[in-house]
């Protein structure tokens, strides 16, 4: 009987029998619970997770500086007003909107009534503004119309690539070529020897002042300066007397020459690297480009 587990042979085994049954199942079901939970074999479709793409990166167009589109000036000022040589004026342009770049070698070319002339630009787009340096009897600025100047940015008047020593030589307002690839070289830390004629170290010799500051700091490796109405009379032709040995030793096979100014004192300088380097050197750097000129 069940009630007090007694049982017959018969119903025992009745009872054996259900709980075998019992048991498989229970056995079955784990070993199906097992090989759901078995990784899939290679080839076999397995459905992957769903994976919401990421939203594409928002793209914000680069700022680009507006074309100029005008000029003003922004000061004006007579250098050397107590000189008894040409006065000079220095006029700084500032675009009416927009912003320009340019190089050491560029210029501007401004339209007046007696038509239009060039003037190499003595500074450079860091500084915030196009400086130039013009004779008094052309200064447009009195006049000057927003469109009047004209940038022209791809002049060719600069020193050529690499780190050979550079030889500059130059008079009045000839520095204004000369100035923009002196601050290029500092910054670059290459070697440059400036050469640099003025009328009277008294009355002229404003734009020698960051000249002289630039051979304090050692940025400008050497400078000389001369003043043709001064104590010494000297000219920029003169540094070159009897200093073969320097000059040579100085340019070298790579060297390279920037003269500007005026076209007397740049033929004088031609004679003296000629005498000093020799013919096939000077023609050598012309045809290489290490030896450019900006004559007036």
């Amino acid at each position: 009987m069940i009630g007090d587990l007694a049982m017959t042979s018969w119903e025992a085994e009745l009872l054996r029998i259900g709980v075998g049954t019992v048991l498989g199942l229970m056995a079955v079901g784990a070993i199906t619970r097992v090989f759901r939970r078995k990784p899939a074999l290679a080839g076999s479709a397995v459905p992957q997770p769903v994976v919401a793409p990421a939203p594409a990166p928002a793209i914000v167009p680069l700022s680009r500086p507006a074309p100029v589109n005008g000029w003003r000036v922004a000061a004006r000022e007579v250098v050397n007003a107590d000189s008894r040589a040409d006065k000079l004026v220095q006029i700084d342009l500032e675009p009416t909107e927009g912003a320009a770049s340019w190089r050491a070698g560029a210029s501007v070319e401004i339209a007046t009534a007696q038509g239009a002339r060039r003037y190499p630009i003595a500074s450079l787009p860091s500084e915030g503004h196009v400086r130039l340096w013009v004779p008094a009897l052309e200064d447009p600025s009195a006049a000057l119309a927003p469109s009047a100047v004209r940038l022209v940015a791809d002049g060719a008047f600069r020193a050529p690539d690499g780190d050979a020593p550079v030889l500059m030589v130059g008079m009045g307002a000839g520095l204004a070529a000369l100035r923009p690839n002196l601050m290029e070289m500092r910054a670059a830390g290459r070697k440059c020897w400036l050469i640099y004629g003025e009328h009277n170290p008294v009355t002229d010799g404003a734009l020698c002042d960051e000249l002289i500051a630039w051979q304090e700091d050692g940025s400008l490796s050497r400078l000389d300066l001369t003043f043709y109405a001064g104590a010494d009379g000297r000219r920029v032709e003169d540094v070159f007397v009897g200093r073969t040995l320097e000059f040579r030793g100085w340019l070298g096979d790579d060297g390279a020459v920037l003269v500007s100014g005026p076209h007397d004192m740049a033929i004088a300088v031609d004679a003296a690297l000629r005498r000093h380097m020799g013919d096939a050197w000077v023609e050598s750097a012309i045809a290489s480009g290490r030896y450019r000129r900006d004559i007036a």
